[in-house]
């Protein structure tokens, strides 16, 4: 499985699985954080913390590839 799609089965296994956690137990969607609806909670404050680690993730993975095909090419 290349880089790319491992990061995008986490990010869509994330952006997916709420709806379903949400449908599956409504009484989680019904909870309120003060006015605010726990969803938007989590959509709207935990969602870009998830975005900027797979993205970390990404770069570092696709750097440690670089290097490796890098060092390989490079060899006598």
């Amino acid at each position: 499985m290349s880089i790319s799609l491992a990061h995008l089965a986490v990010f869509a296994l994330i952006a997916l699985g709420l709806p379903v956690l949400f449908w599956a137990f409504p009484a989680v969607a019904a909870f309120r954080v003060g006015p605010i609806p726990l969803a938007w909670v989590i959509l709207g404050g935990g969602g870009y913390p998830i975005l900027v680690a797979i993205g970390w993730s990404y770069v570092r993975s696709v750097e440690a590839a670089e290097t490796e095909y890098t060092e390989l090419v490079d060899e006598p």
